[in-house]
């Protein structure tokens, strides 16, 4: 045993000299210690040194591979394509190589060029070494896209021109009339009566529908866009056209409902207005209305491909940035499984469906990035990635064409997620069709983020969104802290009973059917068609220090047939401005006579400059009836003990 101890990191640096009283016996004796100590610091020297060696080795392995459209030739060597001077030249060469890359290595795309096709990644990097996709050069982001110009058109009368040579792909999404996205043709056109929506007259199970089509064409082949709630546009096609019936395919699980409305699209007949196109399946040409407009005079692409970046289930440890993807007829980017998968400096335009789709990725990263004109879902991350974090991203135009989202629900979203663990901070969110965030799960965050405009074409939904599909699901600890959310609009076009007191549904902030677990703290929420913050059947909510501004009703709540009831809400230190003399503080409605153990509320600041003190209105069952009274703030407090402090 060695008694004497030699810390590596406090060694016995004292000399011992031949006439020294400790060289001797007692010096002798610590020998074998010494040369144990010794042995051991050799050995970790050893180890040392070969793990510098091994990493060296391997950061000097990782190599840079160039891709310039201009200057490229795929024919170059691989050792030729690691000098700037002599890249490659296409994504197809890029694809082809792919999986013999390694972690560290890292592939650039000449800045001002474009590339043509889809990026498709099957391999990984590691931890410590991502494999990366970026740029090289100056100027602008390189553009990877699927555009085609299309220059040779013919007329074919009405205003109509139609492509006189085919394009390759199976059917289009996506049209550019100088860089500008386009509607696709639509009966009736937007702008007009009812936003451009025709009267459902009666409904026949879930496939056919009566209207006003007296004088149209027959519009067989074509698709059918119904109204069916005011959070659900379904697109459907047409298999048969007879008099004012049409009959359709199946959509989603809802039903069309009298009194809703619907247009037809995709069909050459609705061309009548300058940008509405049509794209012919069989003879793969476009058909394009531009009136008395030579279409010589404009710049005019079409995209042709699915995606602009896939990757392999399991590919990981990747970083994509400073890319810019456009024009993409479904998701521009594609991503499905992995982990530790960063976007960083990306630009994301003219999606046929979502501008980025992330399923099951864990540790996923977008961040400084902007996603702007998807047809659905600006940010689409559906399902299974714990610990996204979206930071100081623009998502803008997001599903602001009716008919072009998705089916039924969760569609038409500036960003959708809603797994546990995500933070959604710092972002602007604007002109979005439907909800601005949609987020869920357990401890996730949504913080400091700026929403404008928002349910543009649907409604019942917010520019913070969330619900909880079961009423025995309980979340935990979620926050909604320093948002400014502006002009949640809400959209009249084709829903049925519009009168005084009717609203679009559209919210500032909208905690749907059974959320739970959330704290509601310093945020901004004005112009709100319905309410600034709206609650149904929570439970477990704090709502304090923020401003409601210029609402319909600054605070709704209601406790219905549709969840739980509505329980544990702590409303304190709120300002709730009603702007107008129409517009309320409190709009609270159950169908028990249950108020009092609905909420918690206190030191509130209620304003009402243009109109009298009586802005609290509630509905409630009271001797087996419902009753419903419009009160001031003190009758509120003497009734339900509520507000005592408020001002």
């Amino acid at each position: 045993m060695c008694l004497n101890k030699i810390k590596p990191d406090a060694p016995d640096l004292s000399v011992h000299t031949a006439g020294s009283a400790t060289s001797d016996a007692s010096s002798n004796q610590n020998l074998p210690c010494l040369t144990l100590v010794k042995n051991k610091m050799t050995r970790l020297a050893k180890f040392l040194l070969c793990l510098v060696f091994v990493i060296l080795y391997n950061h000097s392995e990782a190599a840079n591979y160039y891709f310039s459209q201009v200057s490229g030739n795929d024919s170059r060597t691989s050792q030729e394509a690691q000098n700037p001077n002599t890249p490659w030249k296409s994504i197809d060469k890029l694809n082809a190589v792919f999986n013999t890359l390694q972690p560290g290595d890292a592939i650039y795309f000449k800045r001002g060029e474009t590339f043509f096709g889809t990026i498709h990644i099957n391999k990984s990097g590691t931890a410590g070494n991502p494999i990366k996709i970026g740029a090289y050069g100056s100027g602008p982001k390189p553009v990877i896209t699927s555009l085609v110009a299309i220059s040779n058109w013919k007329s074919v009368g009405a205003g109509v021109f139609e492509s006189t040579t085919s394009l390759s792909a199976p059917s289009v999404s996506v049209l550019l009339v100088n860089n500008s996205m386009q509607e696709m043709g639509r009966f009736p056109n937007s702008g007009t009566a009812n936003d451009g929506y025709l009267t459902v007259e009666t409904v026949s199970g879930t496939t056919r529908i009566t209207g006003n089509l007296a004088g149209s064409p027959n519009w067989n082949g074509g698709e059918v866009v119904i109204k069916k709630e005011q959070w659900i546009i379904d697109t459907q096609k047409i298999t048969a056209h007879s008099g004012n019936a049409l009959t359709f395919t199946g959509g989603s699980s809802y039903k069309p409902k009298v009194g809703y409305g619907f247009f037809i699209k995709n069909h050459i007949k609705t061309l009548d207005k300058t940008g509405e196109w049509y794209y012919n399946p069989s003879t793969k040409k476009m058909n394009v209305f531009l009136g008395n407009t030579n279409p010589s005079a404009s710049k005019i692409e079409a995209a042709t491909l699915d995606h602009l970046l896939t990757k392999t289930y399991q590919a990981s440890h990747l970083r994509v940035e400073n890319l810019h993807f456009k024009g993409a007829n479904k998701d521009a980017v594609h991503i499905t499984g992995g982990s530790n998968i960063t976007f960083d400096q990306v630009d994301i335009e003219n999606s046929g469906e979502n501008g980025l789709v992330a399923l099951s990725v864990l540790q996923l990263v977008i961040e400084n990035s902007k996603v702007k004109d998807s047809f659905n879902n600006g940010l689409n991350l559906r399902y299974g990635n714990t610990g996204a974090i979206i930071r100081g991203n623009t998502i803008e135009n997001s599903a602001v064409f009716p008919g072009t989202s998705q089916n039924a629900d969760g569609t038409g979203i500036g960003i959708f997620a809603n797994q546990d663990n995500t933070v959604i901070e710092n972002n602007i969110v604007r002109n979005t069709g439907y909800n601005g965030i949609f987020f869920g799960g357990n401890n996730s965050i949504v913080k400091n983020n700026l929403i404008d405009t928002f349910c543009i074409n649907k409604s019942d939904g917010g520019g913070i969104y969330t619900f909880d599909a079961s009423a025995t699901t309980h979340y935990k600890n979620r926050k909604i802290t320093g948002n400014v959310i502006l002009n949640a609009v809400g959209s009249w076009g084709g829903i049925d009973n519009k009168s005084v007191n009717f609203r679009p549904l559209a919210n500032g902030i909208f905690l749907d059917d059974n959320s739970s677990g959330i704290e509601i703290t310093g945020n901004t929420v004005a112009g709100a068609a319905n309410a600034a913050i709206n609650m149904s059947n929570v439970s477990d909510i704090i709502i304090r220090d923020n401003t409601f501004y210029n609402g319909y009703s600054q605070l709704a709540m209601a406790n219905n047939k549709l969840g739980r009831d509505l329980r544990k809400v702590t409303v304190e230190r709120n300002i709730l401005f009603s702007k107008t003399d129409d517009q309320y503080a409190y709009r609270i409605q159950s169908i028990k006579n249950d108020i009092p153990q609905m909420l918690s509320a206190d030191q509130n600041y209620f304003f009402r400059p243009m109109g009298d003190g009586r802005n609290i209105y509630y509905r409630q069952e009271e001797s087996g009836k419902i009753v419903e009274r419009t009160i001031d703030r003190e009758k509120w407090t003497a009734a339900f003990g509520k507000d005592k402090n408020s001002k």
